[in-house]
């Protein structure tokens, strides 16, 4: 037996826990050697310069060297904040400084980062420390399929559980453009379980292009599981190359023999077309997809578990279908204590179900041949099998299990093994709930416990490594709120910047305030936040000795001009600073008002009663803000002796003077005072008699509409243009056109009249 010890670069064996032994030269994959020694270190900060230098120690305790290889190292480490094992990938020495070295170790990253898929080993992070780049991968401590290989042969259950597993993980790479081009059963690790894992993509390529890294006519893989257009030239590879790896990788679990030279008849015969097929020489010959692998896979054993329907219509007359023990014809039940199976079942066709002995070939009620509708029958169940089977790796539990419980409905003996299957396989789906249950807890804890450390992008992807019918519920309420924070904190840094680089300061406490709840870990903002409180702190006492400065020169002055220049240098944040500012403002404009009035109405040297009255209005203005102005108060007698001159001249006037004449109090003359009560009364006699008119002509419009006959229609129109003689605009109640009261009778008779 010649085993692959095959390794890339970082080899995922070393993944499994426990330093692997040397290897030998013609197990390496190709390329890997070509890598370190081509290139230069020339141009190597432009392949890392847009990635931060990091300091692991400061998260990651190292605990020990879990592999080592010619380009670097994985170190098995815990994850502080996390409080996990992982795997730490690492180039180190001449490779680190080689720029094609590191293309192949960030394109390692890049792929497996694009991949979420419990077949496939999980990264965390990349970045490069100050010696070199590195990757921090999920630890899966299990060994790898290789470990199997080596002991031998694969029971052929466990051997198409896996298989089936790699060609989900597999596909899920292939639907997402990224080709492997080393799979081999040192790059599967098995967890603790048996899940196997796909890993170490170190040359992996997109679908659509590698950007170059694979020259034309270059080699690349481990030559026993290359397929042969690989063997040719790497750059014809696409995803059916790795069909073919993968098969070759089933060959070995298989036979435990390396595929250097393929033996199919040492295969299990189930699977022999199979591999057949997935190892053909041409890609066009071969599946097409990993999921038509996988298919075949699954039909073929199928079709191998099919044997109950042979079983069960193969009976001598009184067999059990169960022990087999010889039994009676007449009885319904076999007479083995320890099986006690039932020997009568329900006639298969669709309109007979009638019960008839299970060794029975042909109904005697209506003639149906019981082995066609039993083998009928059992690839109905087989396809609801491969259904349930279908649905629980979509982790669409609840109809898998609903499929499990109509499978252990079945009473009929001759399904038994169904009936079997759907217990286990209900079991199956209880564990596998709890597990995504589980993975979805620890997922949802990781990114819980990121988000604290203010790392979003490691929390996003916490959230985004669960399979996506797992991303529901909390996990995609907690990754929408991670997105948007991680969203805002990115431009409310940008905002800061732009602010901070026009000097543009005030009001920014607040968005500082808010970034650093989303960004704690930024000392620049914490620092930023600390000077702008002091900055808002100095400010705010300045603001308060300009008020008091204000206050006092207002309350010993009435300056407002000059108190208000105290106070516009300052931002006043405070309601009662912003609220005696305004009340300045408000004065000033007012007394600004004021001077032009005055000196319009002196312009021509006469001051006329309705300038005096739009004086006197303007003083009571300027006093309501600034009621002790000396000058302005100065100006009221003045005025008040015009309006005396002459008060029967301002008659009309008396409702715009009203509140100048109060801010005198008692002091209002006597004459005045008479004019007042005059224009008072009469206006009061002139609001009664508008009111009894109204009233009057209501009801006048009330009866003309209940008038009987012309004449008397007529009648009310009069008394309506006798109420409202001398309106301008009087509405006519029967046609609604407008007219002066005094013309409302011509009018009726004129158009209303004759009807």
């Amino acid at each position: 037996m010649t085993p692959d010890d095959g390794k890339s670069l970082g080899d995922g064996a070393t993944f499994s826990g426990g330093a692997k032994p040397p290897t030998a030269s013609r197990d390496i994959s190709l390329g890997d050697e070509r890598t370190i020694s081509g290139g230069d270190a020339a141009g190597l900060d432009t392949v890392l310069d847009d990635i931060d230098v990091v300091d692991l120690a400061t998260r990651y305790r190292i605990e020990g060297t879990l592999g080592q290889g010619g380009m670097g190292a994985v170190l098995l480490a815990t994850d502080t904040r996390l409080d996990r094992k992982v795997a730490i990938k690492r180039i180190l020495g001449e490779a680190a400084g080689n720029r094609m070295a590191v293309n192949r170790f960030l394109t390692e990253a890049k792929s497996i980062a694009a991949l979420n898929h419990p077949n496939i080993v999980q990264i965390y992070d990349y970045g490069r420390a100050k010696d070199g780049p590195f990757l921090i991968m999920e630890y899966v401590d299990g060994g790898s399929l290789l470990d199997s290989c080596r002991h031998g042969a694969m029971p052929l259950e466990n051997t198409i559980d896996m298989a089936c597993q790699l060609c989900d993980g597999l596909a899920k790479a292939h639907d997402l453009g990224i080709i492997h081009r080393d799979i081999k059963p040192a790059n599967v690790l098995l967890t603790k379980d048996g899940t196997p894992k796909l890993t170490d993509f170190g040359l992996a390529k997109a679908q659509a292009g590698d950007h170059g890294q694979t020259m034309t006519g270059a080699v690349l893989g481990t030559p026993d599981f290359m397929p042969p257009e690989q063997r040719r030239d790497a750059s014809l590879v696409d995803h059916r190359s790795d069909l073919w790896s993968l098969a070759a990788t089933v060959y070995q679990m298989l036979t435990g023999r390396s595929p250097k030279i393929i033996r199919l008849h040492e295969v299990p015969q189930v699977l022999q077309a199979v591999l057949a097929k997935a190892l053909e020489d041409e890609k066009e010959d071969r599946y097409q997809s990993a999921g038509e692998l996988r298919q075949a896979i699954r039909s073929a054993t199928n079709k191998l578990a099919a044997r109950p329907a042979a079983v069960a219509t193969d009976l001598a007359t009184g067999e059990c279908p169960k022990c087999h023990e010889p039994n009676e014809a007449s009885r319904k039940f076999c007479r083995n204590a320890e099986c006690a199976a039932a020997l009568r079942v329900k006639c298969l066709a669709q309109t007979c179900g009638h019960e008839i002995p299970v060794w029975e070939k042909v109904c005697p009620e209506c003639g149906a041949k019981q082995p066609d509708l039993v083998a009928a029958k059992a690839a109905q169940l087989f396809e609801e099998r491969d259904s349930a089977e279908h649905r629980l790796a979509s982790y669409d539990f609840s109809s898998a299990a609903r499929v499990a419980e109509a499978l252990q409905g079945i009473t009929d003996s001759r399904f038994d093994e169904f009936r079997t299957w759907g217990r286990t396989f209900a079991d199956h789906v209880i564990r596998e709930k709890s597990s995504a249950d589980d993975l979805v807890r620890a997922r949802v804890g990781d990114a819980t416990a990121h988000r604290a450390a203010y790392d979003y992008s490691s929390a996003i992807h916490a959230i985004e490594s669960l399979p996506e019918p797992l991303r529901t519920g909390s996990p995609a309420d907690l990754l929408g709120s991670l997105c948007a924070d991680w969203e805002e904190s990115k431009q409310l840094l940008d905002a800061i910047r732009q602010r901070i680089a026009t000097r543009d300061l005030d009001g920014l406490l607040e968005p500082a305030t808010r970034a650093l709840v989303l960004r704690g870990d930024r000392e620049d903002l914490r620092k930023l936040v600390s000077q702008l409180k002091k900055r808002n702190e100095k400010r705010e006492r300045q603001a308060e000795e300009a008020f008091e400065a204000a206050s006092k020169l207002f309350a010993e002055t009435s300056d407002a001009k000059n108190a208000l220049g105290k106070l516009r240098p300052h931002r006043l944040s405070q309601p009662e600073h912003s609220a005696f500012a305004d009340i300045l403002r408000k004065a000033v404009a007012e007394e600004d008002t004021l001077t032009q009035m005055l000196t319009a109405a002196k312009a021509d040297g006469i001051i006329s009663s309705d300038e005096v009255v739009a004086l006197a209005n303007q003083v009571t203005k300027c006093l309501s803000y600034n009621p002790e102005h000396p000058r302005i108060l100065a100006l009221r007698e003045p005025l008040l002796a015009r309006i005396m001159k002459d008060p029967q001249q301002y008659r009309g006037a008396m409702p715009a003077l009203e509140s100048f004449l109060c801010s005198f109090g008692s002091r209002v003359p006597e004459p005045l005072r008479r004019l007042q009560a005059e224009v008072e009364s009469e206006r009061t006699k002139i609001e009664a008699e508008s009111q009894r008119a109204n009233v009057r002509a209501h009801a006048n419009r009330v009866a003309l509409a209940n008038a009987a006959s012309p004449e008397e229609r007529r009648e009310r129109i009069k008394e309506l243009a006798r109420a409202t003689f001398g309106s301008d605009q009087l509405k006519c109640p029967l046609c609604g056109v407008f007219v002066k009261g005094e013309r409302l009778v011509r009018h009726y008779d004129k158009q209303h009249g004759k009807r």
